[in-house]
């Protein structure tokens, strides 16, 4: 009998399992950025009744980290210690907007209504909410105004384990954009039906401590974009340590160079002078004349007339290394 109960036991776990995957519903909050329109919003609490999350972020390969000076006591709240990094003083030298980290606000919410819907943002879908601090500023105001007067009201809007209201929200983008978040007078919704994935904010988007590896990527990657800036706007001096030390190399040899470049000059000296003592041989021909063939004849007359007056043939061709006249 012992038996057969194990193989009942695990037939029901097998059947109760396979009865609620099939009653899922979602695979819990998609994430969103809130777009420009007019949007039937309820803004919900997380696990931990938590109403918003505030990040700074840098995102490199697809990959999020939190700007480690988000934390300014130096210490992250995993309590690991942030090391002094040169992350701005790259950020300072690009001089782009585009490269700076995004500070971001995070709300949960489930959304009823838009006139901007897309595939990433449709009615009937619970979502992580990224905005700005516009966003959090009109939620916080909206939650102000029922504190004291609709407590009830608002707190069965946020928890969404309770029926409750959404609110209306315009969001107009750009640099004189809004977010306004008013409430509603229509019935009540239903509760919203979440699965077991649904995670503290800080759980969520982005890790809440200091990853090392992950930024240390982001400064190669900074790194790598100050590199190519700096070869733009100066490539003789964008050259690497390894490039200089080569041309120094290549520099050194070429010290003696001027004692070999002097030959060549003096060579060249000497063909431009020689066209010009010729000419000055042509414009006064007749010392020069005079004195060479005298020199010659005097060096020259001697050696013929010593053959024939104290030898033979035959002794002058053996002085040659000849004989008989051979």
């Amino acid at each position: 009998m012992s038996g057969i109960s194990v193989v009942k036991d695990i037939l029901k776990k097998a059947r109760d399992q396979k009865e609620k995957s099939s009653n899922k519903r979602n695979f819990g909050p998609r994430t969103a950025f809130l777009p420009e329109g007019r949007h039937k919003i309820r803004w919900v609490l997380d696990p931990n009744e938590t109403m918003y999350r505030e990040v700074k972020t840098f995102r490199v390969d697809k990959e999020r980290s939190m700007d480690p000076t988000f934390w300014r006591s130096g210490v992250d709240p995993k309590g690991n210690e942030i090391p002094d990094t040169p992350i701005y003083e790259y950020i300072g030298e690009l001089d782009n907007w585009r490269v700076n980290p995004r500070f971001e606000v995070l709300i949960y919410g489930y959304l009823y209504d838009t006139d901007s819907k897309s595939d990433f943002w449709e009615p009937g879908n619970f979502y992580l909410i990224v905005g700005n601090s516009k966003m959090r500023d009109a939620v916080l105001s909206f939650m102000q105004d029922l504190v004291e007067d609709s407590p009830d009201y608002l707190m069965s809007s946020i928890n969404h384990n309770l029926a409750g209201n959404p609110t209306s929200v315009t969001v107009i983008k750009g640099q004189g954009g809004s977010v306004t978040v008013s409430p509603t007078m229509s019935s009540p919704e239903d509760p919203i039906k979440i699965d077991d994935t649904f995670k503290p904010l800080e759980e969520s988007y982005v890790a809440n401590e200091y990853e090392h590896e992950k930024h240390m990527k982001v400064l190669a990657h900074y790194e790598a974009l100050v590199e190519e800036k700096r070869k733009k706007e100066n490539p003789e001096g964008a050259k690497s340590e390894d490039s200089k030390s080569e041309e120094k190399k290549e520099e050194t040899p070429p010290k003696e160079e001027p004692k070999s470049e002097e030959t060549p000059k003096k060579e060249e000296e000497k063909k431009e002078e020689a066209p010009a003592k010729e000419e000055e041989k042509k414009a006064d021909p007749e010392p020069e004349k005079k004195e060479e063939p005298k020199s010659e004849e005097k060096k020259e007359e001697p050696k013929k007339e010593d053959a024939p007056s104290g030898n033979t043939d035959e002794d002058f061709w053996k002085s040659l290394g000849l004989e008989g006249g051979e």
